[in-house]
């Protein structure tokens, strides 16, 4: 099969695909997008910028746990003057 026969066999079977998405099938076409952006973007990155956003992920997680310990003490206080 020639180049030129492969491209239109291709762009054929890209037209059937793109025609055959609906919302979850173009949410799921972008995540995937999203993830191997990321995956490329990770791999070009050093050891230090990786470990650098692995900490602020780590602390981001820390306060978030630290938020949802204070919501709760709060909740229970409040139900505890509704009593």
């Amino acid at each position: 099969m020639e180049e030129v026969e492969q491209n239109e066999v291709v762009a054929a079977i890209a037209n059937q695909n793109l025609n055959a998405l609906n919302l979850n099938g173009i949410i799921n076409a972008a995540k995937w997008f999203c993830v191997e952006g990321a995956r490329e973007t990770v791999s070009n990155m050093s050891d230090e910028e990786k470990q650098e956003i692995l900490d602020k992920i780590k602390e981001a997680q820390e306060k978030a746990q630290e938020q949802q310990v204070d919501e709760e003490e709060i909740q229970a206080q409040e139900a505890n003057l509704t009593l």
